[in-house]
């Protein structure tokens, strides 16, 4: 049996039971995929490019006279097994045993109405680019025949392009390998699995310049389409949001692809375009913070070192962490070897989602294979597509989300179990790339809400727009947002982002001790104001921290490997005394008789918190000595002073007594309880409308339950 004959445009046989159309100039094609298609490829032959009359003049009428036939028997008389147009000759093979067509469909070639027995072909679209062509193609057959006992009449390997034809001798065995089987081990020792496919469809990647505004994808489109003529028009897909400068181009002709091999970049509003075929595509999500900060170098740098570990060491943080390093120190003269590597890889870094986009040679099996990378101790998961994620704001009081659930622009698609709530922001996650890009095009849309139309606007999902799982890092603040602001706490509003962000104890000690060893160097006057700025917001930052610990009553307690939730108890009252030297500590009359016997004072050089909390634990109960600021509460730690009392302050709940005009929420709380002792040692209520400061020369206050780790502080 002669060869089957093949549409160019679909790329599947033309067989008996098919609409057959043959051009003038020979070539045949479904008259399905014609129609289809002509008013893509207008005025030329679909194969052979000869100019030709219009396609979609000619196929006008096509699917009523498609109709027709199936309506009713074909007439002998009238011949209409052919319907002939300057252009076409069409066939209605149903009547035929044998198709036939000049030269191109010869005479000889005859197809078994049981598709079962016929020949078919199956393409092979991801072929590594290491191994040579013979060796494939011995490859296929060979694990075909041993572990299938399926033999192949040829097979035609391209492994520049990545793509194999294989010709099966039936359509059973194409069946079992599309449908059944999907992928071939075709090199086990090297984990090399190749795809079946029932069409041949090929994905590159356009990687344009990283500017503000790439340009748009229909430029970037027709500019391909002219350079690399197709018989079938290729499909262009920006390929995330997250990276607006990289397409995905899906192909479906070998012509296309041999002429793109040949030239791998052009030219689009004087942006260069490179082009990335026969490559991995995969994305790293929500990488941790690094300092230095990650990039697309020290990315390639984990990845290849970690490449050359065995599946032990790159679980090791510190062997992953220490071997990263070395390379990087390296990346501008790297050896032969390494830069011929870092040529098989291309690495963007999305800074403000902390995700990446990977696309690696298909000649890379080790990475191909790897599930993960470790960076900074986190395993982070290999993912073959990104998180179509949306952020949704602003919710309401009350709001009900499967009002947004059941919005027909969602059509079903968001993943409501891991829907989240956070403040104003609800962010989903929907399972449809078109959903998610419509919504991206609206960007806004409406619902009835308490008998009114409330707008709800649509964001792409990035870190930033989601507080509650944003970490306080370089990234997100102390390199970035940090320096929008003054040294001051009382310009934070309650609602700001910073109160609900993660804290990491590691990250700020490292930035302070950073800030205080290059300080000692210092001598320029205007360096010496940016270091003094730097130092105050970092404490300042830690200020705010705490009080959003106090608010949520709960924060993380850290150690060498672990971090717990330590709930904080809820307010009992917060009972803050005046003294001043009118003050009598006891009535006149009554005299005191001294507990003890005698008195032990001992000196010690250690933090007073950390003594006091010795004392509690060993079953005293002592009094801490504030030696305050007489007229400010807090001294300067509301712009990030460093003395005693501030320390205090930061680490406790103590600007709630003394400072609670800070706290909106405070002013209103009745477990706030503010007294003064009368001249006559009475402790009474103090006036709403006096003030705690000054405090007088021989004044103090006296202050209980202040919570610091659970410890209650009496000052």
């Amino acid at each position: 049996m002669a060869e089957a004959e093949i549409c160019t445009i679909c790329q599947s046989l033309l067989r008996n039971g098919s609409d057959i159309l043959i051009t003038h100039c020979q070539h045949a094609f479904h008259a399905e995929c014609i129609a289809t298609n002509a008013d893509k490829c207008t005025n030329k032959c679909p194969n052979c490019r000869e100019a030709i009359q219009s396609f979609r003049d000619k196929l006008t009428g096509y699917e009523n006279e498609k109709d027709k036939l199936k309506e009713s028997l074909i007439s002998n008389e009238n011949d209409e097994d052919n319907w002939g147009c300057p252009l076409f000759t069409y066939k209605n093979s149903r009547n035929l045993n044998i198709l036939t067509k000049n030269e191109n469909l010869s005479s000889q070639t005859a197809i078994d109405d049981n598709e079962d027995s016929s020949p078919a072909i199956i393409y092979i679209p991801d072929l590594p680019a290491d191994k040579s062509d013979t060796d494939l193609e011995q490859a296929i057959r060979s694990r075909l025949q041993q572990l299938y006992d399926i033999q192949v009449s040829k097979v035609q390997c391209c492994s520049h392009l990545g793509v194999a034809v294989i010709h099966l001798h039936n359509h059973k065995n194409k069946t079992f390998l599309v449908d059944v089987l999907k992928s071939i081990s075709l090199f086990p020792n090297d984990h090399i699995n190749v795809t079946c496919a029932d069409k041949l469809e090929v994905t590159s990647y356009i990687v344009l310049d990283q500017n503000p505004t790439p340009p748009n994808i229909n430029i970037v489109a027709q500019q391909w389409i002219d350079l690399y003529p197709s018989p079938h028009r290729p499909q262009f897909q920006t390929l995330s949001i997250q990276f607006p400068n990289i397409i995905k181009v899906t192909s479906f002709s070998i012509e296309e692809l041999q002429a793109v091999t040949k030239y791998r970049v052009f030219q689009v509003e004087d942006q260069l375009a490179h082009i990335y075929t026969n490559v991995d595509c995969s994305y790293l999500e929500e990488l941790p913070y690094l300092q230095p900060k990650l990039d697309n170098n020290r990315l390639f740098c984990f990845i290849a070192t970690q490449l050359k570990m065995s599946d032990r060491a790159y679980a090791d943080k510190d062997t992953c962490q220490q071997q990263a390093d070395t390379l990087f120190q390296q990346i501008q003269s790297l050896p032969p070897a390494m830069k011929e590597l870092k040529l098989k890889f291309y690495i963007q870094y999305n800074e403000q989602s902390s995700n990446a986009l990977i696309l690696a040679s298909n000649s890379l099996h080790k990475w191909i294979s790897m599930k993960f990378i470790n960076i900074n101790g986190q395993l982070i998961f290999k993912s073959v597509n990104i998180a179509s994620k949306l952020i949704i704001k602003p919710i309401p009081t009350g709001f009900s989300h499967r009002l947004i659930f059941d919005h027909p622009l969602f059509k079903n698609s968001i993943k409501e179990d891991i829907a989240k709530l956070s403040g104003e922001c609800l962010v989903v996650e929907v399972n449809d790339k078109c959903v998610y890009d419509e919504c991206l095009k609206r960007r806004v849309f409406e619902v009835n809400f308490n008998g009114d139309r409330l707008p709800l606007r649509i964001l792409p999902y990035t870190t930033p727009d989601d507080p509650d799982n944003t970490e306080i890092n370089v990234q997100h603040w102390y390199g970035t947002k940090m320096f929008n602001f003054k040294p001051d706490i009382t310009q934070f509003d309650s609602h700001h982002p910073i109160f609900r962000y993660k804290w990491n104890s590691k990250i700020w000690l490292d930035q302070f001790m950073k800030n205080k060893t290059k300080s000692e160097g210092i001598r320029d006057e205007n360096e010496r104001r940016q270091n003094d700025f730097i130092q105050r917001m970092l404490r300042v930052t830690v200020m705010l921290n705490t009080m959003a610990a106090v608010r949520k009553h709960k924060f993380i307690l850290e150690d060498s490997s672990t971090k717990s939730e330590v709930l904080i108890e809820h307010d009992s009252p917060l009972v803050t005394i005046v003294y001043n030297h009118q003050s009598k500590l006891t009535k006149i009359g009554e005299t005191s008789t001294p507990p003890y016997s005698c008195t032990t004072v001992r000196v010690v050089n250690e933090d007073c918190i950390i003594s006091y909390n010795t004392l509690v634990s060993s079953g005293m109960k002592p009094v801490l000595l504030n030696m305050a600021n007489a007229k400010t509460p807090g001294g300067g730690y509301q712009k990030g002073d460093g003395a005693q009392e501030e320390n205090i302050f930061r680490r406790s709940n103590y600007y709630r007594s003394l400072d609670y005009k800070l706290d909106q929420e405070q002013i209103q709380s009745t477990n706030n309880i503010r007294k003064y002792c009368s001249p006559t040692g009475q402790v009474v209520p103090f006036d709403v409308h006096q003030s705690l400061y000054p405090i007088d020369e021989y004044g103090a206050i006296y202050k209980v339950r202040t919570i610091q780790n659970l410890s209650t502080l009496h000052f």
